[in-house]
């Protein structure tokens, strides 16, 4: 994620100067659709940096994502990380909206900014056009990005699409049922999102993936990696009256900007309640998640997820709902885009989701920079890297923590 008032893109400097590179994936808000105001998202970085989007306002016509496109390929280290390797690219929710799913998005409203139709089929015309991509095929629909790659006989790569395809609308906490005595009613929550109609993928989607994941094996390639936009582990959000005490936590609320308080201080009480740390991610959806399980272990497979979307380093094991593991997954920070970390000062987000969340092994929630794997037959090295800083350079390149995983899915820290 790139927000181009959010900071320098010093981890893409970083990327166009490593000795052996063959190819960026990269996973979505390769643009974002904000304005310039001053109180919009990413200008207090923006101003400080003379980083203003253009054009100044929010994004909406085919001209606005032309605009807007054309001037994050000014910057001189996308287009050396560009020179560099080839980009392997799918949108997420920003190239459109935030918050997209089949027929809307959070940050559309109708009344104001037109038919949504429109501006998505905007958004994705100006996509196509700047962006290292084929044009779709004329029978499919523009919104069908997914597609897979193999490198030699080592591994597959499977692209997938959980925006605009089939993806349901996000729940949100604002939208929690009530009992009868006023209190947040967490099994009514649960029971609409376990529906079996929540889905990312849809079935032919699904389908495809199956189908490439097992002409992967049987043509002996030892790995099958997943290019998947937003986080696929269960994450609940962190308990943090368990983690310090109350008055602590108080001081720590206090200290916050007045416009981020609120929300910190909601989410502290929800989060007691054992509820998800992101709705917008596969927790929102976990059937369609369980049949992607399935879907995995019907082709005989135990993938590395590649996941993005979060703005924060993860290190995942994924288990389906019986409790056996289905995957590996590796999540890449931000280049540029603030995280729910950057947000709440003394507390530490990453260290509290670990703890609270047995498939987390590691989270970072601050950090920003980019996951380098190195793969071969035998194992495949995922090293998380950051840059001391997005305000300035020169910078500081610093390998935060190494895993690996083998063919059978173990996952050890290096």
């Amino acid at each position: 994620c790139q927000l181009y008032p959010g900071g320098l893109f010093n981890a893409y400097d970083a990327l166009s100067k490593l000795e052996r590179l063959d190819a960026v994936v990269h996973l979505g808000d390769y643009i974002y659709e904000y304005g310039a105001a001053a109180d919009d998202y990413g200008m207090t970085s923006g101003a400080a940096l003379n980083r203003a989007p253009q054009p100044p306002h929010e994004i909406v016509t085919l001209a606005d994502y032309r605009t807007r496109h054309a001037q994050y390929k000014t910057d001189p280290d996308l287009q050396a990380a560009h020179a560099r390797a080839p980009f392997i690219c799918v949108w997420d929710d920003h190239e459109v909206a935030n918050d997209t799913w089949m027929t809307g998005a959070e940050n559309h409203q109708s009344a104001t900014e037109g038919d949504f139709a429109t501006r998505k089929a905007a958004a994705l015309r100006a996509y196509y056009e700047w962006m290292p991509i084929r044009e779709p095929k004329a029978s499919t629909l523009k919104e069908a990005i997914n597609r897979s790659f193999d490198f030699g006989d080592l591994a597959s790569l499977t692209m997938v699409e959980t925006r605009l395809l089939a993806r349901g609308e996000q729940m949100t906490f604002a939208a929690i049922p009530k009992t009868a005595e006023g209190a947040p009613d967490v099994a009514a929550f649960e029971a609409l999102r376990q529906a079996p109609d929540r889905d990312l993928l849809g079935e032919a989607q699904r389908r495809w993936v199956g189908e490439t994941l097992s002409r992967s094996k049987a043509a002996g390639r030892p790995w099958q990696i997943i290019g998947n936009q937003v986080v696929m582990a269960r994450v609940k959000g962190p308990d943090i009256s368990r983690m310090m005490p109350a008055e602590q936590v108080q001081q720590m609320v206090a200290t916050l900007p007045a416009d981020v308080r609120p929300q910190v201080e909601a989410a502290i009480q929800l989060f007691k309640l054992g509820l998800p740390f992101n709705l917008d991610s596969w927790d929102g959806y976990p059937a369609g998640r369980e049949r992607l399980y399935e879907t995995f272990a019907a082709a005989g497979v135990s993938p590395v997820v590649l996941a993005g979307d979060s703005h924060a380093f993860w290190v995942n094991e994924l288990h389906d709902n019986a409790g056996a593991r289905r995957a590996v997954e590796f999540g890449t920070s931000s280049i540029s885009s603030p995280s729910p970390g950057d947000h709440v000062g003394g507390l530490p987000l990453g260290a509290a989701l670990s703890v609270a969340n047995p498939e987390v092994k590691f989270c970072d929630q601050t950090a920003k920079g980019y996951v380098l794997l190195n793969v071969t037959r035998e194992r495949m090295t995922g090293e998380l890297w950051a840059v001391s800083t997005i305000m300035a350079k020169p910078y500081e390149l610093k390998r935060l923590k190494t895993f690996v995983v083998t063919p059978d899915g173990d996952l050890t820290e290096a």
